[in-house]
């Protein structure tokens, strides 16, 4: 990515790749991470315009019927006809009924695939790209031949070369996957490298298949009044993340949508650090939920009183995890025992379990008090 910010987390504005997540997030990479998604990606494009996108490193096409397509005929040294200027818009980005923050994209890709070269090199799709690609690699070279790292910045670093060639249009990247994915070609980024090296007359980077898992974060309006008595939204963060993964279906393998799949578990891990937890996911929630629980054994007056630094919670927890079979077999017809030797019978079990566990743990063994009768309360509630 071609970023001069020396904050860590400012490589959240592009797409990352094979690189870790950043301990932090600073509100200006926010802002811009949004800015870049419209800029970068289709989806963001389409919540703002629906025009057709300008290629800035391609040249024209002979304009069509109505004039009004990407290839607009232009000077050649003048701006591209219909050409769109760059914009800063407005953050929170409204989307889907709440305000867009922050937008986490990382790409996963297979091996470098030489295979896919070979059948790249064959496609009549993928060999008009190069053609049309290399009127501007030409231009680039004449123009920046023995500076350090000019090939470098051609094949990695295309919006840099649209700078230095003063193309106007849109982000160089978008414009090649876009049309790379409607002849049916993967438009990853290890295969727009690819393309690009081919045209330099190299051969690698070989290309790859990939997938790019999408994570977008929200935040909720609340209203509020400023110290100053000013009438002001304040966005609280909405925890709960959305998650997407794109790709052509027709080329994902297994290997690969599994290590988008243990991306997503990253993002997700990461929004609940930096950013907040939904309380649908935290386990403690849960388990006060759940029927027969703990934290619903333990109710005085329909409020819970459990905590899971209660001497009894492990044994209420695991016991609980069973009650029903003890039910079932205390009030079967057969039944040779009573509902209260059957219970007692598995909370003798339970403690054993328990005090194993513990031990194991290196924790406090000693049995607590109560917990058989908390246990016991809780089971008869299921039998009324």
């Amino acid at each position: 990515m071609d970023n001069d910010a020396s904050c860590d987390c400012r490589r959240l504005i592009g797409a990352l790749e094979d690189e870790p997540l950043p301990d932090h997030v600073c509100p200006e990479t926010m802002v811009d991470s949004v800015s870049a998604w419209i800029e970068q990606t289709w989806p963001g494009w389409a919540e703002l315009h629906s025009d057709d996108l300008i290629d800035p490193l391609v040249p024209v096409d002979p304009p069509p019927g109505d004039g009004r397509h990407v290839g607009a005929p232009r000077d050649a040294d003048g701006p591209q006809q219909g050409a769109r200027v760059g914009f800063q818009p407005e953050w929170p980005l409204r989307h889907d009924g709440r305000g867009l923050l922050l937008v986490l994209r990382q790409w996963v890709h297979e091996d470098p695939n030489a295979t896919l070269a070979n059948m790249l090199a064959e496609n009549s799709d993928w060999l008009a790209e190069v053609e049309r690609y290399r009127p501007a690699f030409e231009l680039w070279e004449r123009l920046s031949e023995g500076r350090p790292g000019w090939l470098e910045a051609w094949i990695r670093v295309p919006d840099r070369v649209r700078r230095r060639l003063k193309r106007p249009g849109d982000h160089p990247d978008r414009s090649l996957a876009k049309r790379l994915r409607s002849a049916g070609i993967p438009d990853s980024p290890a295969t727009l490298r690819h393309l690009r090296a081919v045209v330099a007359g190299r051969r690698e980077p070989l290309p790859a298949r990939g997938l790019l898992v999408e994570t977008r974060i929200y935040g909720l309006p609340r209203p509020m009044i400023a110290p100053n008595g000013e009438h002001v939204i304040n966005w609280v963060y909405h925890p709960g993340p959305e998650v997407s993964i794109g790709g052509a279906l027709e080329t994902v393998t297994a290997p690969l949508l599994t290590k988008a799949l243990k991306i997503a578990v990253q993002h997700r891990n990461w929004c609940r650090k930096q950013i907040a937890q939904s309380s649908f996911t935290k386990t403690s929630v849960i388990r006060k939920a759940q029927r027969g629980s703990f934290a619903l054994a333990m109710a005085v007056d329909g409020k819970s009183t459990a905590s899971e630094s209660d001497p009894r919670y492990d044994y209420v927890v695991e016991a609980l995890k069973g009650a029903d079979t003890v039910v079932q077999a205390a009030l079967r017809p057969d039944a040779d025992i009573s509902l209260s030797g059957a219970i007692s019978k598995y909370c003798d079990a339970v403690r054993r379990r328990v005090h194993k566990r513990r031990r194991n743990r290196g924790l406090p063994v000693a049995t607590p008090e109560g917990w058989r009768e908390t246990v016991a309360k809780a089971i008869r509630e299921r039998i009324r």
